[in-house]
């Protein structure tokens, strides 16, 4: 096994230039959790991008609206328990993403969505519960949230991926 030696640096202050996708508006607020600050500026403030935001100020991020399509987010914070059921709205993509988050939680944690909603079940999960991870839908119909998540600690990395 190797070990690395991680040392404190002076900040890196940059532009990440992303390709347009319908994904990546969504992903952008659950990932600048480690940073002090981030900006993202072309944010796609649709429906589905603005569930995730909802979803990740539940969790505890602070993210200010700023400006048409401008989000700050304040980094360094801990995700924590939500005093409630986190809503992904009609947005599979951003249950996929925050079930994978909290996964690795030290809580239990509930997502929701609308009745269109797909939790995540079944090959798309396989990583996740190969490492450890919990996961049970309590849908009407299966694979329907919500999404129960036990999370807590997870194995290195899977052995394969989808």
């Amino acid at each position: 096994m190797k070990t690395f030696l991680v040392k404190r640096c002076a900040p890196i202050r940059t532009t990440i230039t992303v390709p347009e996708t319908k994904a990546s508006p969504i992903a952008a607020p659950c990932l600048p959790r480690l940073p002090r600050c981030s900006t993202i500026t072309g944010f796609l403030e649709s429906e589905d991008c603005l569930s995730t935001v909802n979803a990740m100020r539940s969790l505890g991020a602070t993210i200010e609206h700023t400006a048409e399509g401008t989000f700050v987010i304040e980094g360094g914070r801990a995700i924590h328990r939500s005093d409630s059921v986190v809503d992904c709205g009609n947005s599979g993509t951003t249950m996929r993403l925050i079930s994978g988050i909290l996964a690795a939680q030290p809580f239990r944690s509930r997502l929701t969505g609308d009745a269109s909603s797909q939790a995540p079940d079944g090959p798309r999960d396989n990583p996740l519960t190969e490492m450890g991870g919990r996961f049970q839908c309590e849908g009407a119909e299966p694979g329907r949230p919500p999404l129960v998540i036990e999370g807590g600690s997870l194995n290195q990395s899977p052995t394969k991926c989808p």
